[in-house]
């Protein structure tokens, strides 16, 4: 009788947290589905949740598997904000990474681009003024890159109150949930709250950008007498 009264107590418990976990993840955009469907007690998932949502470190297949919503910063300047569907009211624009190193925007492959991670500054290391050369191995960003224009400012990963991720460099962000200029301040990101999680050695990594590219736009210049007003610099650096 006491086994029983024992096991009925475990089933109401889990019972209980069950509701729990369906309650919070009810109001949350990710939940890893390792998470969700594992055997192990409803209120070990429930925790084992939010542990996971402190979580910048984003996997290979996460990446790749959820669909992801880009836009510029401002700093990036008129140039590349002129022509963001974001910035003309628009809801930003739909991209997806592939594991073959492909994006896709808006479901078109977009040719001469791919991404790969890369190893950044721990986030107790992002307010230092080096570079993230200096500091191999200590956490995992993403960086795309063009054929052309070369490769971009790392991303670093953060996460959302919802619990989706966001990948933010001083110049462009992406998100795991749709954005807009409407929505943007109520949801946390608009510029002003994305500017807030810029590491000090991403913007180092950005005016090392513009200084390769305003080199090579030099360089153009001297052997072909092209306009250098025409280069693909970005802005405040």
């Amino acid at each position: 009788a006491r086994v029983s009264v024992s096991w009925r107590w475990m089933s109401q418990h889990d019972r209980l947290w069950s509701e729990h976990c369906r309650a919070l993840w009810a109001t949350k955009a990710f939940v890893p589905a390792g998470i969700k469907n594992s055997a192990d007690s409803a209120m070990r998932r429930y925790f084992r949740s939010v542990q996971d949502a402190k979580r910048t470190v984003i996997t290979c297949d996460e990446l790749c598997s959820l669909d992801w919503f880009f836009r510029f910063k401002s700093a990036a300047g008129t140039h590349w904000t002129e022509g963001d569907p974001y910035w003309q009211g628009k809801p930003a624009q739909a991209m997806k990474f592939r594991p073959d190193g492909t994006i896709l925007r808006e479901g078109t492959p977009m040719d001469g681009w791919h991404w790969h991670f890369t190893s950044v500054p721990a986030a107790s290391l992002q307010s230092l003024e080096m570079s993230p050369f200096d500091y191999r191995g200590f956490g995992r960003g993403v960086v795309v890159v063009h054929h052309e224009l070369g490769s971009f400012p790392a991303q670093l990963v953060h996460r959302h109150h919802d619990w989706s991720f966001i990948m933010n460099s001083v110049w462009v962000v992406y998100a795991n949930a749709p954005m807009d200029l409407a929505s943007a301040h109520e949801r946390g990101l608009s510029d002003v709250a994305l500017n807030k999680l810029d590491a000090r050695w991403q913007w180092l990594e950005a005016r090392r950008y513009n200084d390769s590219q305003a080199a090579i736009s030099s360089d153009d210049d001297g052997d072909e007498g092209g306009d250098s007003s025409s280069g693909s610099t970005h802005g405040d650096d």
